[in-house]
């Protein structure tokens, strides 16, 4: 099994260069990196691996901004135009590491050859308001191209003010090939089989409607994909997703491990046994000079395992 890792990468050159190694098994990586981040680290330690591929155009990448979209159609596009035939697509960022070993992981692949590893619940139909703000009320300048944050939220949080008094509504649905559908949210990360990820890349491609719907919208990443699949034939083969509320990302992480607070947690060696029996494939955050005893423990753990 041949598998295409798409990763959207933004700082700590270092971190990537260890998880490509940690899955460099019968494997292509595709890689965006922020506009705003520095390339040469990442040129230095990578562009000497025959099997990693920077992404023809960068883009400027807010966090909850369109952008992430559009960075994740360029990782998609460079996959389809490789003229490579893989498996499935993984979608992982830059700061992941995988928990298990590979073999292990190929083998959950294999054995799941149609399963879409993707979760997510209908938001078009949920009563959580807070939630549903993220599709009905207009969200602008989130890709403002300011590196300066304060600016950034100024602009962000005064016009999501100004539009949540304004009696202006996004309805709850968005069009796709003409026809309204439920709007679904789950993770960012992923694996999806080569026909479903190509589904995805051509609907977004050629749906124009869907992107203005998801332009205005509040962390489209988190939504684009899993509308698309779940408004699909492919959505017979997803994870279930068995609740009827709202209850946090980490619960829509099918291949995952986050811990989230005010911000993504940054995991060390005192969260080992919690890594270790979360029965997931990766962990996210790991961070060089925070996580390196961590990853030792991590990475004799997966050899242990292979050698077992």
């Amino acid at each position: 099994m041949r598998l295409a890792y798409i990763i959207h990468a933004y700082k700590d050159a270092q971190q990537l260069n260890r998880l490509i190694n940690s899955l460099d098994y019968n494997a292509d990586f595709f890689l965006h990196v922020n506009s705003k981040a520095d390339i040469v680290p990442f040129y230095d330690l990578l562009t000497s691996k025959r099997n990693v591929f920077f992404t023809k155009k960068r883009f400027f990448v807010n966090w909850g901004s369109f952008s992430q979209v559009i960075a994740q159609r360029e990782l998609l596009s460079n996959v389809f135009n490789s003229g490579n035939y893989y498996e499935r697509v993984v979608c992982l960022s830059g700061l992941d590491y995988p928990i298990w070993p590979m073999e292990r992981i190929i083998n959950e692949f294999e054995m799941n050859k149609s399963k879409q590893f993707i979760m997510g619940f209908n938001l078009s139909k949920m009563g959580n308001k807070k939630q549903l703000k993220k599709i009905t009320v207009y969200h602008f300048f989130r890709d403002l191209k300011v590196k300066n944050i304060t600016i950034k939220q100024f602009f962000t949080g005064t016009s999501r003010l100004i539009m949540k008094i304004l009696p202006i509504r996004k309805r709850r649905q968005v069009v796709i090939n003409g026809v309204l559908k439920d709007v679904y949210m789950g993770s960012d990360f992923w694996s999806l089989t080569y026909d479903c990820a190509k589904f995805v890349y051509e609907t977004i491609c050629k749906e124009n409607s869907l992107m203005k719907f998801f332009k205005s919208s509040y962390v489209p990443s988190e939504m684009c994909v899993q509308t698309i699949v779940f408004n699909s034939k492919f959505s017979k083969d997803t994870v279930p997703f068995y609740n009827d509320y709202y209850n946090g990302l980490n619960n829509l992480t099918p291949l995952h491990y986050i811990e989230y607070g005010k911000s993504i947690k940054i995991f060390d060696e005192t969260d080992y046994n919690t890594l270790i029996k979360s029965g997931k494939m990766f962990f996210r955050k790991a961070a060089t000079g925070k996580s390196d005893k961590l990853i030792s423990m991590i990475d004799k753990y997966r050899s242990d395992q292979y050698n077992s």
